[in-house]
């Protein structure tokens, strides 16, 4: 998933019919000059970075899975037994990608 992907899942910053209660990292800013100018204060930038640590997560998931494959993989002496991993580690990927992973 892109930067650009995982920001539009995360959405915008707030932008209310009254800029006193805009973002002020919102496209038309805050009206309000007691907050901070360039601060996000609606939770944007927390849902990408919230978004953006549970891909990593994932991502490390899938790396760590491959990794045990290959050394199961390694430490088979029988071919049989090495085709039987490869085809069940196969079957794992399709099984995550169907879930969505």
């Amino acid at each position: 998933m892109t930067d650009e992907q995982v920001k539009a899942l995360a959405g915008s910053h707030y932008s209310g019919d009254d800029c006193w209660y805009s973002c002020p990292l919102s496209e038309e800013g805050c009206c309000n000059d007691t907050v901070e100018k360039d601060v996000c204060n609606c939770g944007y930038d927390d849902r990408v970075k919230a978004i953006t640590l549970a891909l990593i997560a994932e991502r490390r998931a899938v790396w760590l899975e491959a990794a045990k494959f290959f050394d199961a993989l390694q430490d088979e002496q029988n071919p049989r037994t090495a085709g039987q991993l490869i085809f069940n580690f196969q079957e794992h990927c399709y099984q995550q990608a169907e879930a969505g992973r």
